[in-house]
């Protein structure tokens, strides 16, 4: 497998992030967009990492031996690494940096001072899944599927998750800690605890005014969730099961924003941010959806702003919620009601690459931006 580079730049050329005109990326542990390699990392059954080019609209796995099945031997579904394949491995997180793969692992457990901890690790491969080696490790820290990194400025960012064990293995209270590594000799930086607290996480949001932008949510009470569901299904005669659904339909968090300039974080402005690109920000507010471009601009959109999905798919916006989806051009800043509800992964040049379970062969497709619009 081959990956090629197809973007061309307008930015400072002797910036590695920005010679491809990205300042910044959100680094997830499902469907990574490539945007500057014109095509995206996905993953399919036992953690083999594929790329999808949106030229081909074909998958094929990060692994250039030809004498390789891709796929794995009876008995070595739990245990894949790329001594099975040089796709396995590579599902912590995967993401392309100056023409090499980085992705993240989990090390063995460890102790200190009684506690058992679980520690990460940085590792780097070529283009082709090949030469695997270790960058660095994060010290009894872990990066969770569902949170996101950032990369920006050549390092990348992450709020990972100290969690302690007891002699029994039971979780004890876990502690948000802000890391960034430089990706080009490895370097840690520990910034410290952004918060601690039972069901806690975090999320990267991206990068504005220079400055990194990042929310930790958690309960409002600070008690481990299973012992609320044994309280709950005591008080109220119920099932274990019943208590723990109520307990999680019901439960209220609450949240912080910070924004990370130089070493220093510290909490900013908790106005109901959407989400940020390269273009501005945008914000849900009275029931709108408000953007402040990066020229300080203000756009506002008639958009159902109330639990909806945000993704930047390239050089549009697309939102969704249970009912609608919407396309927000950032060019023209112009926002266009979509037919239906298309799980749109990337647009470039007025072609939306789609997705589509209908054929699971090939379960990607492109269409005129236009025939999408309502």
């Amino acid at each position: 497998m081959l990956l090629t580079g197809c973007g061309s730049s307008n930015a400072d050329s002797n910036s590695d992030d920005t010679k491809n005109g990205r300042i910044f990326r959100l680094i997830s542990s499902y469907d990574l967009l490539e945007p500057e390699h014109n095509g995206m990392f996905t993953l399919t059954e036992y953690g083999r990492l594929d790329f999808v080019d949106f030229d081909t609209l074909a998958s094929m796995p990060v692994c250039d031996d030809p004498t390789c099945k891709h796929t794995p031997t009876a008995g070595s579904e739990d245990t894949l690494s790329e001594k099975d394949c040089q796709a396995y491995g590579k599902n912590g997180h995967p993401f392309i940096y100056n023409e090499k793969i980085y992705c993240l692992r989990l090390s063995d457990y460890g102790t200190d001072e009684g506690k058992y901890y679980q520690s990460s690790e940085l590792w780097q491969c070529s283009i082709n899944g090949a030469d695997n080696r270790r960058i660095c490790i994060f010290d009894k820290l872990t990066l969770p599927d569902y949170s996101k990194a950032l990369l920006y400025d050549g390092s990348l960012y992450m709020l990972m998750i100290k969690q302690p064990y007891d002699t029994k293995m039971k979780d004890l209270e876990p502690s948000v800690e802000l890391v960034r590594t430089d990706l080009k000799d490895g370097e840690v930086k520990y910034y410290g605890t952004v918060k601690s607290s039972y069901s806690i996480g975090g999320m990267m949001k991206g990068v504005s005014g220079g400055k990194v932008i990042f929310e930790v949510n958690y309960p409002e009470t600070n008690i481990h969730f299973m012992d609320k569901v044994t309280k709950y299904a005591e008080e109220n005669g119920v099932s274990e099961q019943d208590a723990m659904q109520h307990i999680t339909a019901n439960e209220k968090y609450s949240f912080d924003r910070y924004e990370l300039e130089g070493d220093t974080f510290r909490k900013c402005e908790k106005q109901d941010l959407i989400g940020i690109t390269e273009s501005g920000c945008y914000y849900s507010e009275n029931g709108k959806v408000r953007f402040i471009g990066s020229d300080n601009k203000e756009q506002v959109y008639e958009i159902d702003a109330k639990d909806f999905g945000f993704y930047d798919v390239g050089d549009h916006v697309y939102l969704f919620n249970s009912e609608n989806a919407w396309l927000i051009d950032e060019q023209k800043r112009e926002c266009h009601t979509l037919k239906d509800k298309p799980e749109i992964v990337f647009i470039k040049d007025g072609q939306a690459v789609v997705r589509e379970f209908t054929t699971p062969e090939l379960p990607y497709k492109k269409i005129a931006v236009q025939e999408l619009i309502a």
